[in-house]
């Protein structure tokens, strides 16, 4: 242990049994264990694993919800994932981020960035797209 523990100015200090020992101070190697980490699950790539079972399993609500997109872009210029939630609700139990599988589709294209209007969001960044025939 280095001089600089031995001789701490600390006045009160917990030990590593967790009760409060005056002016002891911490030995550097408590003995206290930590878990070790656990190795990491393969991670999934979205576009290529769970994208395609989305299309298989939520084809109708897919299908409502793009005929939709598409009627708003046409009244407004764009539309956006808000835009879609506000008169479509997303299926039960379902992951938020699947909602960009309605843009998922060549013909449309992210044309800038807004705020999301939905207060979970907490003002994240949505996309705001168009067709790509009106660039």
């Amino acid at each position: 242990m280095s001089d600089f523990y031995q001789g701490s100015s600390h006045t009160s200090c917990v030990s590593a049994s967790g009760a409060d020992s005056g002016s002891s101070t911490l030995p550097l190697s408590s003995t206290r264990s930590t878990p070790r980490r656990q190795k990491a699950p393969e991670r999934c790539d979205f576009y290529q694993d769970v994208l395609p079972l989305w299309e298989l399993s939520r084809a109708q609500w897919l299908a409502e919800a793009r005929a939709l997109a598409y009627e708003l872009v046409r009244r407004q210029g764009f539309v956006t994932v808000d835009c879609i939630r506000a008169r479509l609700a997303p299926p039960t139990k379902s992951d938020p981020r699947i909602m960009g599988a309605i843009f998922h589709h060549a013909d449309w294209i992210c044309k800038e960035y807004k705020k999301s209007t939905r207060a979970e969001c907490h003002n994240r960044p949505i996309g705001v797209f168009v067709l790509k025939t009106q660039q």
